[in-house]
């Protein structure tokens, strides 16, 4: 009787009563009331971290994660420590084609293939870190899949197999790049990669990184605010060619904050007027 009192409680006061429980408890109720599944967002929030998770099997970690999907989680937070050496499987075929998803924060070290379906509709905010992209189709793929994405952030992301990396993605208003965290070009302080950038709604852009090994398109528009910090020294004519490469493309900016090599920021302005 108790059970079926709850079960007919309004669904805004369900939403309230299942937001406030843990994640385990609530895929639980899914088992009790069939009525209880089909509430829509009734779960707006699921956090994980590496604390959460301590001796706690897969399965279960991938239980939860699923039944916040499940219950038409809006924002999945997966923060699993690096050094971890029990670092649960993602349950890939759901969590990246969850139709409801519009904020996703991975902070775990899975590997981005070609061959995971990507397919987020509602996505708008994604939070990358410590991700591996298996080489540059990959990148495009996981991209593609996020047709409304806006805001865009890649922290010490393994770039290692990549040779351009291409963010073209008409949505985004909003990109953070802090790629280095693997061994630059071996013949000059830069990173091993070229960039691709074709952004016409982007407004905000911060870069805080070595040089790329060449920007080969850089089409931001929009662009209204930038945070560009390099890193390094740039003593060859040619490395400061390609870094121009890169203020072509933002050449229309309102406000800029700039951090660089004093000596290099002077051939920059010199090469582009």
């Amino acid at each position: 009787m108790a059970s079926n009192r709850i079960s007919n409680l309004p669904d805004s006061l369900l939403t309230r009563i299942l937001s406030s429980l843990p994640i385990e408890d609530v895929v639980s109720t899914s088992i009790l009331s069939t009525r209880w599944r089909y509430i829509e967002g009734r779960i707006k929030q699921f956090r994980l971290n590496r604390i959460d998770i301590s001796g706690i099997d897969d399965s279960r970690v991938c239980a939860w994660i699923y039944g916040a999907i499940w219950h038409g989680v809006k924002e999945i937070d997966l923060v699993f420590a690096l050094e971890s050496n029990n670092i649960p499987m993602l349950p890939n075929a759901l969590l990246f084609t969850c139709k409801t998803l519009v904020r996703l924060k991975l902070e775990i070290p899975f590997v981005m293939s070609v061959h995971i379906h990507v397919c987020l509709p509602s996505l708008k905010i994604l939070v990358l870190r410590s991700t591996k992209f298996e080489d540059d189709d990959s990148v495009k793929t996981f991209f593609s899949g996020c047709p409304i994405l806006e805001q865009l952030s890649i922290f010490y992301c393994d770039m290692r197999n990549i040779i351009y990396l291409t963010i073209s993605i008409p949505s985004l208003k909003s990109l953070t790049l802090l790629l280095n965290d693997y061994p630059l070009d071996d013949h000059s302080l830069c990173l091993a990669f070229a960039i691709v950038i074709n952004l016409p709604s982007l407004v905000y852009f911060k870069y805080v990184d070595f040089r790329a090994k060449n920007y080969l398109t850089v089409n931001m528009p929009s662009l209204v605010r930038a945070g560009i910090k390099v890193y390094g020294t740039l003593t060859f004519t040619t490395e400061v060619d390609v870094l121009v490469k890169l203020f072509e493309g933002i050449d229309k900016i309102k406000s800029l904050h700039l951090s660089i090599n004093p000596e290099a920021m002077s051939f920059i302005f010199i090469r582009q007027y």
